[in-house]
């Protein structure tokens, strides 16, 4: 993901000039979808999203890592996981443009927020 398709992607979330830090990072708090996190490393992204969760549900674990699956046939490979108190779902994006950004965190929000 270049700075320019950064910079389409937070256009297309309403946020105009949105890039990376010094560091390589975005963090953006995104209201009742949780928190967005982008890090760069070289030529790749992590994208990932992450929701509050004072306690570990084993049902609600499970059903992430089921819809996280290979058989699932999504379009990229999707982690899922619980740390610090948070669910988080997770998406390598280097190559990705900023449309399918946008696909890769409609599919982070649709396993974090199931019943939307």
């Amino acid at each position: 993901m270049t700075d320019r398709d950064l910079n389409e992607f937070g256009m297309r979330l309403g946020l105009p000039g949105l890039g990376f830090s010094e560091e390589g990072t975005v963090s953006l708090s995104i209201g009742e979808l949780g928190t967005l996190s982008l890090r760069r490393a070289e030529d790749d992204v992590l994208m990932s999203l992450s929701v509050p969760a004072p306690y570990f549900e084993a049902g609600r674990m499970r059903s992430l890592l089921e819809a996280c699956a290979w058989q699932q046939g999504a379009p990229f490979a999707v982690s899922a996981g619980y740390f610090g108190e948070r669910y988080v779902a997770s998406v390598r994006c280097g190559g990705f443009s900023a449309a399918e950004a946008e696909n890769a965190l409609r599919r982070l929000v649709d396993l974090l927020h199931p019943r939307r």
